[in-house]
């Protein structure tokens, strides 16, 4: 669902706070979900963790009363000692369910979910093809990480 918000504010009627509450829920679950199957897809002598962590506080959430929530961010260390993190950007965005950005990678910018919320479908924009999304596969991942 989209809202209308500029500088002024929203301008259509709004969900309720357990409504955001609940789709936030469902989002840090997504990340979750999506992170376990990168860790899953990890080449060998590359390390993941998630100890590093960024606050969610969106329009919504603040006008709504959901207090601001932390996620997860995903860091990749290759075997040669280059860093991309994964980190989680944005619930509420256009064209798309929710936005991830990939920090650190020569081939990707973003992966959105191009998808719901009960049935995700990760796609990656490429740096070299900024227009088409390319679906998330095992490949693809590979290609984000330098390990292809």
């Amino acid at each position: 669902m989209a809202y209308l918000y500029d500088d002024s504010g929203f301008h259509d009627e709004l969900p309720s706070r357990e409504q955001v509450a609940a789709r936030v829920e469902r989002w840090k679950q997504r990340v979750a979900d999506l992170f376990d199957r990168m860790e899953s897809w990890m080449p060998e002598g590359f390390v993941a963790d998630r100890d590093t962590t960024i606050p969610m506080s969106e329009p919504l959430m603040r006008e709504v009363g959901v207090p601001t929530q932390r996620l997860p961010i995903l860091t990749v260390t290759t075997p040669g000692g280059h860093v991309i993190r994964i980190v989680p950007r944005s619930l509420y965005t256009l064209y798309a369910n929710s936005m991830v950005s990939v920090v650190g990678s020569k081939r990707a910018g973003r992966i959105v979910d191009a998808g719901s919320d009960d049935a995700p479908d990760w796609r990656v924009y490429l740096r070299d093809s900024l227009t088409t999304r390319t679906p998330l596969t095992r490949e693809v991942f590979a290609d984000i990480l330098g390990a292809s």
